[in-house]
């Protein structure tokens, strides 16, 4: 396997367009992601995935927790759904009693880890608790909002592209589980582990706390099941084009944090109901993946991915603020 096959495919995306605009640019470790490139006033820069040493490290910091960057959206006025740290589980007790369905996250996780939606009764909380507990101390639950998953890209301040994250889902075949679907859909061919390929394999862990019981049974030819709660698509979820979709104020937001936190590039996540316009920040992701608007699961791709790079090679360009 070459270098450049070892290379997450978000990276591999950042070295092929460096490449075809012509830049020297070298895989340093391809097992970390990282690369150096050469930019157009012969200096040479450091790229980490998709973080750019452009980025502001304070802002890179903030984003890594989330009760860091829910207090950076709450000073400027962002959406925001009703949440709270607990220091135990009789705290995610009362949470769930008071809001009837919640979201249980870890306070610095990526990928969905550590994530279940949602909860609405005490068992499921149990669950959702101690798996959060595996990924840190602090637990954060949140309200469940209902709506679409959607991810806007800004690059150096500026929307650029959006896309609508579903969880992972199989289609039924009126008499395969859905513990057997999930093994089909995964041994399919379309699928890689580590984030390799588009799409990952459907997280049979995360199917199995989400579903409980209910993935041994059958379900009727021809109907979509989701079978992991997080839309994330590192749990094998999809992501579809929706940049025609957004709304300005969920545009003006986004880039509002982006700019605050000084990031080069960032994944701004939120929570949106098509049907009443509203919707809540959920956190900013600073090492956004790219692949998923530069080849989404349905839509056209966006050129995001070739305007970044431009603006990594021009040492003229600001972020815009």
């Amino acid at each position: 396997m070459s270098e450049r096959e070892k290379l997450k495919i978000s990276t591999r995306v950042m070295y092929d367009e460096l490449l075809r605009q012509g830049a020297p640019v070298e895989i340093v470790d391809a097992d970390s992601s990282l690369l150096e490139y050469i930019d157009t006033s012969g200096e040479s820069r450091l790229l980490f995935s998709t973080l750019s040493d452009k980025s502001s490290s304070v802002g890179s910091i903030v984003t890594r927790n989330k009760i860091r960057g829910e207090i950076i959206a709450k000073r400027l006025s962002l959406p925001l759904p009703l949440d709270t740290v607990c220091d135990s589980y009789e705290d995610a007790e009362r949470f769930l009693e008071k809001h009837q369905k919640i979201v249980v996250k870890p306070t610095s996780s990526s990928g969905g880890n550590g994530v279940s939606t949602g909860i609405i009764n005490t068992k499921m909380l149990r669950i959702a608790y101690d798996y959060a507990r595996e990924f840190g101390d602090e637990v954060i639950t949140q309200q469940h909002i209902e709506g679409s998953d959607i991810r806007l890209l800004v690059i150096a301040g500026t929307f650029r592209s959006a896309v609508e994250r579903r969880p992972a889902s199989v289609v039924g075949d009126g008499k395969s589980t859905i513990r057997q679907l999930i093994d089909i859909e995964n041994n399919s061919g379309r699928r890689a582990d580590n984030s390799m390929q588009a799409l990952s394999l459907i997280n049979l862990q995360s199917a199995q706390r989400y579903l409980d019981a209910q993935i041994d049974t059958i379900i009727e030819s021809g109907v979509y099941y989701p079978v992991v709660g997080p839309a994330n698509l590192s749990l094998g979820g999809t992501a579809h084009e929706a940049t025609h979709l957004v709304s300005s104020a969920m545009i003006s937001d986004a880039e509002k944090i982006a700019n605050k936190l000084g990031l080069a590039i960032c994944g701004v996540d939120m929570m949106w109901d098509k049907k009443t316009n509203d919707y809540h920040f959920i956190e900013v992701n600073g090492t956004p993946g790219v692949n998923m608007h530069n080849d989404p699961f349905w839509g056209t791709k966006s050129n995001a991915i070739e305007l970044y790079v431009e603006w990594l090679l021009d040492p003229t360009k600001k972020m815009r603020v």
